[in-house]
């Protein structure tokens, strides 16, 4: 089960089956350079990429699903940018005694696809990597951090799906309710429940995990028997030389590009990106490779 409670039944894929620390390496890699990485190709890259690999882990339907809440987060964020930060020399227009420009217009756009690439990828990785994987990765180093974080990811699914119980129960009890009053109090109840609820499985998780002596000694077991393979070793070659790769080749775009006071030419030339694009799509990459290999 993964870190949002992935189902037991999806399909087989490639990546899942690795070694955890090439799959942190991967999503901690992509997170990063997704969030540092504030130029407009770059962003672009990383926002489509998240968004095939986002389909190809849930499928398109899951994935269009939810569209509409993040094209709505980059649209506010593009739009409020400008009335909060009026820089740069090209003014579209006068709103309320302040200059819309061209350049906050577009900070703010790639800002919101930045912020939704980021929430993609990171759902992403609550698809693939496991609660297990993360515990026998970080437990040994830290204990009490790595359960402290897998407790949070897996509060998330939790969370929600408790919320479901909770509505599903008041709406048999009481009805479909009419009225905002009543909805109000409605969702005053469901919160209070949620919140006493979601205390209570916290805390009995934690006297459950100590009480089986977890973290008590300074190597710990666990049920899967984790081991670097030469399969691993080599995923995380190619990785390392990515990730090393695009270092050098990101701080030499952000160092040719400004926003303001008025954005610059985009002097890196379109063969510089592949290595960001082979980055992004390493899972997808090694599943086509896996395929080449059944093929022949």
């Amino acid at each position: 089960m993964s870190l949002f409670g992935g189902s037991s039944t999806t399909p087989f894929r490639f990546f899942d089956h690795y070694h955890p620390a090439v799959q942190v390496l991967f999503f901690a890699s992509v997170l990063l350079f997704s969030m540092c990485a504030l130029q407009p190709i770059y962003v672009i890259l990383s926002l489509t990429c998240a968004c095939i690999y986002a389909i190809y882990l849930k499928g398109l339907r899951t994935f269009l699903h939810d569209s509409w809440f993040f094209a709505i987060i980059i649209i506010v964020i593009a739009v409020i940018n400008p009335l909060f930060g009026s820089q740069g020399n090209t003014v579209l227009f006068m709103f309320m005694e302040r200059e819309f420009t061209a350049e906050s217009f577009i900070y703010g756009l790639c800002s919101g696809a930045m912020l939704v690439s980021v929430f993609i990828w990171f759902s992403c990785s609550n698809e693939v990597v496991t609660t297990d994987g993360f515990l026998s990765l970080f437990g040994n180093l830290f204990p009490t951090i790595a359960l402290v974080v897998s407790m949070v990811f897996s509060f998330i699914p939790r969370t929600i799906e408790k919320a479901h119980v909770i509505m599903r129960a008041q709406t048999i009890v009481l009805g479909e309710g009419t009225g905002r009053a009543q909805h109000a109090r409605r969702g005053i109840r469901m919160a209070s429940v949620l919140m006493a609820w979601s205390m209570e499985d916290a805390v009995e998780t934690a006297d459950s995990m100590r009480a089986r002596g977890y973290g008590a000694s300074s190597r710990r077991s666990s049920y899967r028997l984790l081991s670097l393979t030469r399969r691993d070793g080599a995923a995380l070659t190619v990785l390392i030389a990515l990730i090393i790769g695009n270092m050098f080749l990101v701080i030499v775009a952000l160092g040719q590009f400004s926003f303001y006071p008025q954005m610059s030419t985009l002097y890196l030339l379109w063969w510089g990106y592949l290595p960001y694009v082979a980055l992004l799509l390493f899972p997808l990459l090694l599943e086509g490779w896996r395929n080449l290999r059944w093929m022949h």
